[in-house]
């Protein structure tokens, strides 16, 4: 394993920690995991690109762990009334959709692996500022002005995204040579 996955792996790694201090510890240290967590996912694909290690395992491990991060937070910070249902719904939806489309173009096309957008970056970053917010907020006790703002453009993120991921992999799997461009957004 190459030190670029190693990182990836670290962050997987620090998933039921962020958990365990989310639920039992004090919320600050719940959002210094997060923050580790976060450093690690710049960090790896930096690594990666720097030292010319991308690889195949690399491509897979990066998403699966921001995925696993994202919505582990979400998850339990819905359990904790820090997000509204309604919001860790989509977020899990919108993954699971993205996840199983995924499987299924790589299964049916063999071994194609569709790129991630700037929508999917941009929605994966709003979705790390609110959790990032939401902790600061729970860890300080008062609301941010911004809170309402962030989470309505995180939930508009989500839902444009996964509208846009889905209509991508049907293209492609129809043979779209549009849809087939590796990351254009």
């Amino acid at each position: 394993m190459n030190l670029p996955n190693l990182v990836t792996v670290i962050r997987i790694v620090l998933i039921p920690v962020f958990i365990i201090l989310l639920v039992y510890g004090p919320v600050v240290w719940a959002l210094v995991a997060f923050s580790l967590a976060g450093v690690t996912d710049a960090l790896d694909g930096y690594l990666a690109r720097r030292l010319g290690e991308q690889t195949a395992m690399g491509r897979f491990l990066d998403p699966l762990a921001d995925k696993l991060l994202l919505n582990s937070a979400f998850i339990t910070m819905g359990a904790l009334g820090q997000f509204p249902v309604w919001l860790v719904v989509i977020v899990i939806s919108r993954d699971v959709a993205i996840t199983v489309g995924s499987l299924l173009i790589y299964l049916v096309h063999h071994g194609t692996v569709m790129a991630p957008t700037i929508l999917g970056k941009a929605t994966t970053l709003s979705q790390l500022i609110l959790v990032v917010n939401q902790l600061i907020v729970t860890s300080a006790g008062f609301a941010h002005p911004l809170e309402v703002p962030i989470l309505a453009v995180t939930a508009a993120l989500t839902v444009a995204s996964g509208i846009h991921y889905i209509v991508r992999g049907i293209r492609f799997s129809g043979g779209s040579a549009a849809a087939q461009g590796a990351g254009n957004g």
